[in-house]
């Protein structure tokens, strides 16, 4: 080997490592799981986020996990705007949820404001124990987690329940009624 070829792949390798922090950052949360589908939510003229759904299988099954829902925010959406919203969403269901106060509360501790290109992930991992990411600028930061393990499906519930406020949005996520 030249010597020019050595001094070309040495810098390549230096540069390799210097990226490769970078592409660890961007790296998806979601790489060993199935897209089954998504769909966006609008309210009057305005479309708020576009869901998607991920599970660990093709052929989805509410009932087995790990599941996730990624939500990329096309608005600015205050976080007690979104705690409202999750309140008012499981209120409709007519969830008994007898944590709901204290996990209203801690939503209200790990979830920022969001703004337009800003990314949610909820992953529940095969214990049912709930893990929510934030997705901006390339960068992926750990918010939270929920280790009770009603907690994960009372959330997708919001979207996956046959009783969802937004019955549309559940065929496209799910593909199904």
């Amino acid at each position: 080997m030249s010597k020019i070829t050595q001094i070309i792949c040495l810098l390549a390798l230096l540069l390799l490592q210097l990226f490769m922090p970078l592409r660890v950052a961007a790296m998806p949360l979601l790489n060993d799981m199935y897209k089954h589908g998504e769909g966006e939510m609008s309210f009057l003229f305005w479309t708020l986020y576009k869901a998607e759904l991920y599970s660990s299988q093709p052929d989805f099954d509410i009932k087995r996990y790990p599941q996730a829902l990624k939500i990329t925010y096309l608005r600015d959406i205050s976080q007690q705007d979104l705690i409202e919203a999750t309140q008012k969403q499981w209120q409709e269901l007519g969830l008994n949820l007898p944590d709901e106060d204290q996990w209203l509360k801690d939503l209200g501790t790990i979830w920022p404001d969001v703004n337009e290109g800003d990314v949610i992930t909820l992953i529940v991992d095969e214990q049912q124990v709930s893990h929510f990411y934030l997705s901006n600028n390339n960068d992926v930061t750990t918010l939270g987690r929920f280790d009770n393990q009603v907690f994960g499906s009372s959330f997708l519930a919001i979207w996956l329940s046959k009783n969802t406020s937004r019955p549309e949005l559940r065929t496209q996520l799910i593909g199904y009624e």
